[in-house]
């Protein structure tokens, strides 16, 4: 035997009669299986079809370039149609509706490409001439690899859930504020008249996500999150936020939103409110302001207040108060608490102010001082004030300054008015001693001169007895004039009322 041909003996063997029957009998098995298996492949897809004919749902089986291979009994039953008519390549433009085709044209063609079930809805032609809406879901079949192998796609008759939809359009369209319908996935669907007029954004601007432009740039990233966390958990929710006017004027509004669910408890619409509430936006930053100016008025006059329901016993202080009593500020405050603080000297103050308080009088003061922690005094100066609350109940309101400073300068004022006045009665003192001095100085000045000359005039020789006389007649008026003096001041520290007399101007020059 030849190399090759003892090689090829090596790998067939030989042909026998034997050898022969057997392959034709593998054959006829190999081709009996394969008729089972075609049987059993055949039995299982006229058992499925008896199962899909009996589900009254609208049941298509699609290749993976969405093309028709199959509908259950009830597509042919509601469209008038033949299995060959559903395999038609203008099938879908037949029985679908024109702008849903060209709607979900590109989202359908984009889903199929995906091994991940979807969903839509759209109106289909049914044999009586009408229009029905369905939602149909797609769901693929995949290989062990993870391919796509078939799509399967079941459509639910949601007519009158979308005519419930249409009137509740109707009615969110004619309530007098700001309403809207938008997506599961949160992309707008319908938006009220009131909210196209008060924005001036048509529906064709405001559609899907283009309601974004009607917010302020600030406000929008809030809204954003604070409306992706919604879809997310699925909860109600509001956000405050400002939305431009068509005149280009923001507004504040309220924001609310409420999922709608079906009976399975999944979400299919959001509805939403937004209402106008600037007025009360502005009024609570007045108020604001106004509290801000207070506390800071309060802060700089040094002035707290407080209420105190009689009713209840509940005491209400102000920031403010809390300083000035050097509490920690929002801890409770109660009568006690305040007797510690009070000088043990004013307690009868404080009773005296709680029993008047009692009594239901309207109106009262007081002062009053603190002992603080670090032993120092503070004065303080309460005023009180009682009205009636709206249920009727009585409350005392009352404010309290810290006058310390006040109180401390005018201790000072008073002991420097007390020091300059007894300055100015000794600079009165002394100038009215000088003064003394001077007009009694003058006449006694006269007497000693004058009795000088009378004994001069007394002792020469011969004595010169007329100029003697005449000098003691002086003394005798000068003596005389210094009693005067000294009368003129008694009169003058008796407080007596003052005399007037005639004087002789020409008379006093010469003297």
């Amino acid at each position: 035997m030849s190399e090759q041909g003892k090689a090829a003996s090596e790998i067939e063997p030989p042909v026998t009669p034997r050898t022969t029957e057997l392959a034709k009998d593998g054959t006829a098995l190999r081709h009996e299986i394969a008729e089972r298996t075609q049987g059993d492949e055949k039995r299982r897809l006229e058992e499925l079809h008896h199962i899909t004919d009996a589900i009254p749902s609208l049941i298509q089986v699609l290749g993976t370039d969405g093309a028709v291979l199959y509908v259950n009994q009830a597509v042919l039953d509601y469209h008038g149609l033949t299995l060959d008519d559903v395999r038609k390549d203008d099938f879908r433009h037949r029985v679908f509706h024109p702008d849903d085709v060209e709607r979900l044209r590109e989202e359908r063609r984009q889903a199929l490409a995906r091994p991940v079930p979807f969903e839509h809805e759209q109106r289909a032609l049914g044999k009586d001439g009408n229009y029905r809406w369905f939602l149909v879901r797609y769901n693929p079949l995949l290989d062990e690899h993870g391919r796509i192998l078939q799509w399967y796609a079941a459509g639910t008759d949601i007519t009158e859930r979308k005519q419930a939809e249409e009137k509740l359009r109707h009615v969110i369209d004619t309530i007098p504020t700001l309403a809207w319908c938008n997506l599961p996935d949160g992309s707008n669907e319908f938006l009220n008249s009131n909210w196209h007029e008060y924005t001036g954004l048509s529906p064709t601007e405001s559609h899907g996500w283009g309601w974004q432009a009607a917010f302020h740039p600030e406000d929008l990233p809030a809204l954003m999150a604070k409306w992706k966390g919604m879809l997310v958990s699925g909860e109600p929710g509001e956000i405050e936020a400002r939305l431009r006017r068509h005149d280009g004027r923001y507004r504040w509004f309220l924001v609310r939103a409420e999922p709608f669910r079906d009976e399975a408890g999944k979400i299919v619409r959001w509805y939403g409110t937004s209402t106008d509430i600037d007025d009360r936006k502005r009024a609570e930053e007045q108020l604001r302001r106004s509290e801000m100016f207070l506390a800071e008025g309060q802060r700089l006059s040094l002035t707290g207040s407080f209420s105190w329901k009689m009713a209840t016993g509940e005491i209400t202080w102000s920031q403010q108060l809390y300083r000035i009593y050097e509490f920690e500020i929002g801890m409770p405050v109660t009568f006690e608490l305040i007797r510690a603080r009070v000088h043990p000297e004013d307690l009868t103050l404080l009773e005296k102010m709680l029993e008047q308080a009692r009594n239901g009088e309207s109106d009262f003061e007081w002062h009053y001082r603190l002992v603080m922690s670090d032993s120092s005094i503070k004065y303080l100066h309460a005023v009180v004030h009682a009205r009636r609350d709206q249920k009727g109940q009585l409350e005392y309101i009352a404010a309290v300054q810290d006058v310390t400073q006040r109180r401390v300068s005018e201790e000072a004022l008073a002991k420097a008015r007390l020091e300059l006045t007894q300055l100015a009665r000794m600079m009165s003192l002394a100038t009215l001693t000088a003064s003394i001095a001077h007009e009694v100085n003058q006449p006694l000045s006269g007497i000693v001169t004058n009795a000088s000359t009378c004994l001069r005039m007394l002792a020469s020789d011969p004595p010169n007895i007329d100029g003697a006389r005449e000098t003691a007649r002086r003394t005798i008026r000068d003596g005389n004039r210094a009693s005067e003096v000294i009368t003129r001041l008694r009169a003058l520290f008796s407080k007596k009322d003052a005399t007037l007399e005639a004087l002789d101007l020409n008379d006093a020059v010469r003297e």
